[in-house]
């Protein structure tokens, strides 16, 4: 059975399938997520996967909500769930679909129908009831751009351009126009959250957070770095997201970027759990 959400009947079999600490993140993502399969075993819904398009450089399909009852052919039911979700991505017209996911027994099914690792990510996290007060070594300014869309393309692209491929290799070029599509369509996306770090009226730095309290990717031109942007930057984001009421600000880090890692350590960010991005074709 496809529909556009779950019933509230329901909603007992994804609060199971994920730990009681995750509960908020999995409601955040039911609201973004208008495509789910029910998967009926003898006598009830038994099992939930639910599909989201997210925009990045192109627009992705991905798996949001992936949670079966404790019965017991679950496997068999994950592996199915998986199945039909790739073959609505297919119909949906994209080759490629993609998970985030934690738990152990998943991932094992998700590699028995061809999903394969793309990067590995720690999930970290810092309380806000104290954020100590910061001034870069050099003259920047940090401001807070709230919605300017124009500002946002310009300083992401000055930014990115300042170095090499490799130094930017996940980060393409944008549009204004291809941002102001992102922001209508990713309900997640806070404009009133955009900082840019400007050397004079030069964009040197730049970093987002979105509605949920999640700090994006931080963005300091080549020539720039080591002068205490990036603190500077994350440390305006801090006052927001504490201004907005959030207790703690999360973020996602490669498993694999220990400068990155060291960095949010030293900024009072703790590990608090790992995550897989998964992909596999459905057209095979």
């Amino acid at each position: 059975m496809i529909c556009e959400r779950v019933p509230e009947n329901y909603n007992w079999i994804i609060k199971s399938s994920y730990p009681s600490d995750e509960t908020s993140i999995i409601k955040k993502q039911l609201e973004d997520t208008k495509e789910f399969i029910l998967i009926k075993g003898k006598t009830d819904i038994v099992g939930i996967v639910g599909l989201k398009k997210e925009m990045k450089e192109k627009i992705y399909i991905y798996i949001s909500v992936l949670a079966v009852a404790s019965i017991k052919n679950r496997s068999d039911t994950v592996l199915c769930l998986i199945n039909k979700a790739k073959d609505l991505a297919k119909e949906m017209g994209f080759a490629e679909i993609y998970i985030d996911e934690f738990r152990e027994p998943y991932i094992e099914v998700l590699k028995q129908v061809g999903f394969k690792l793309i990067n590995e990510y720690l999930i970290m996290s810092k309380s806000l009831s104290l954020i100590p007060s910061f001034q870069p070594k050099s003259l920047i300014m940090v401001n807070r751009i709230a919605g300017n869309t124009n500002a946002f393309v310009e300083a992401w692209n000055s930014i990115i351009n300042s170095g090499t491929v490799d130094d930017f290799a996940d980060f393409p070029n944008i549009t204004e126009e291809f941002l102001k599509k992102k922001v209508q369509k990713d309900h997640r996306l806070d404009p009133n959250g955009w900082f840019v770090a400007y050397d004079r009226k030069k964009p040197v730095g730049l970093i987002a957070v979105n509605k949920h309290g999640e700090l994006g990717d931080i963005m300091v031109s080549k020539l720039y770095r080591r002068l205490g942007i990036g603190t500077a930057l994350v440390h305006e984001a801090f006052k927001y997201l504490k201004s907005k009421g959030f207790k703690k600000a999360i973020l996602k880090a490669r498993a694999e970027n220990v400068g990155a890692l060291s960095f949010y350590q030293n900024l009072g960010f703790k590990i608090k759990a790992k995550e897989i991005l998964m992909g596999a074709r459905t057209i095979k």
